[in-house]
């Protein structure tokens, strides 16, 4: 009887061992990749979106007049008005894209973090 019992025991023991999760401490080469990887550059994302978003208004070979954002440069000098503009309501005077839908949280987003991490080109 205390053979069962023991054996019972020492399976429960190993039962429970293996069901239970085990973290593995983030190394600081893990932490570089995972932020590399949510990164957000202007040729990663940003070009993109100016692209799909602000043109024609904003392209010159498109059209365009109005203020250049075809390049990482004028992107770059103009992001803090591009970041007030887009977090406008669409009633109020300044708002882009004119007279187009208010861009998504998450497109807002990748503006507000490309200035937040430096408005880096790649």
């Amino acid at each position: 009887m205390k053979k069962i019992l023991l054996l019972g025991a020492v399976t429960a023991m190993v039962v429970i061992a293996a069901c239970s999760k085990k973290t593995i401490p983030q190394t600081s080469q893990t932490a570089e990749a995972e932020k590399k990887s949510s990164a957000v550059s202007y040729a990663g994302q940003v070009k993109q979106l100016i692209e799909s978003k602000c043109s024609p208004c904003h392209i010159p070979s498109k059209g365009g007049n109005k203020a250049a954002l075809d390049n990482f440069d004028n992107a770059r000098k103009f992001a803090d008005d591009i970041i007030r503009r887009i977090n406008l309501n669409p009633d109020e005077r300044g708002f882009m894209p004119f007279r187009n839908a208010k861009l998504s949280a998450e497109e807002i987003a990748v503006f507000t973090k490309w200035k937040e991490e430096g408005l880096s080109e790649n």
